[in-house]
């Protein structure tokens, strides 16, 4: 019987794969580095062209602010002008802004940034303080503001949420043959055996 070769600690084990040997020897090796090809990162437990944590939460943090910024100015410049066209101007503005933000970050959620950011800013605005001032007055520049608004915003994020939740599903290989619309979604980590 011949006697079987047990492979030593600078080389994979038969079966295992160079990538996760080199993390096992090594843990820091199987991380991607800027530059790495998209099998690396792959190979690497990332998806390839995503970015890290850090990124990501600094892209929602932008966001959240992009939308607090717009609800800011814009409730201090919605009767510019005729009366309810600024205030239309400003709906359109955190709407698209909403749609974008979810296509930049290629997740629903970017688009529930902007749209918080927004909410919370108005939302602070539109109250009185003890003084019994008020930035954003009743009239119907202020309602189209308000409500026109709150209206773009949620269609955008809804709109976010449609578009990026498929293509989500479609980009991990979820919908095959209609599995999406009947409600049977596979989930993306299984493959199917020969």
């Amino acid at each position: 019987m011949p006697e079987q070769h047990q492979p030593g600690p600078g080389h994979p084990r038969p079966g295992q794969s160079e990538v996760a040997h080199a993390q096992a020897v090594r843990p820091e090796a199987g991380r991607p580095e800027a530059g790495q090809s998209a099998v690396t990162q792959a190979a690497a437990g990332r998806r390839p062209g995503w970015p890290d944590g850090a990124t990501t939460a600094a892209v929602y943090a932008v966001l959240v602010l992009l939308g607090l910024a717009q609800g800011v100015f814009g409730a201090f410049f919605f009767a510019a002008g005729p009366v309810p066209l600024a205030a239309i101007i400003f709906d359109l503005l955190i709407f698209s802004t909403c749609l974008f933000g979810g296509w930049g970050a290629r997740r629903p959620a970017g688009a529930l940034a902007p749209a918080v950011g927004w909410f919370c800013a108005t939302f602070v605005l539109a109250m009185s303080t003890p003084a019994g001032s008020i930035v954003i007055t009743a009239g119907s520049a202020g309602e189209w503001f308000l409500f026109g608004g709150a209206a773009s915003a949620a269609a955008g994020v809804v709109a976010g949420f449609v578009i990026w939740s498929r293509a989500s599903a479609v980009r991990s290989g979820a919908i095959q043959s209609g599995a999406v619309r009947s409600g049977a979604v596979r989930s993306s980590t299984r493959r199917p055996r020969p």
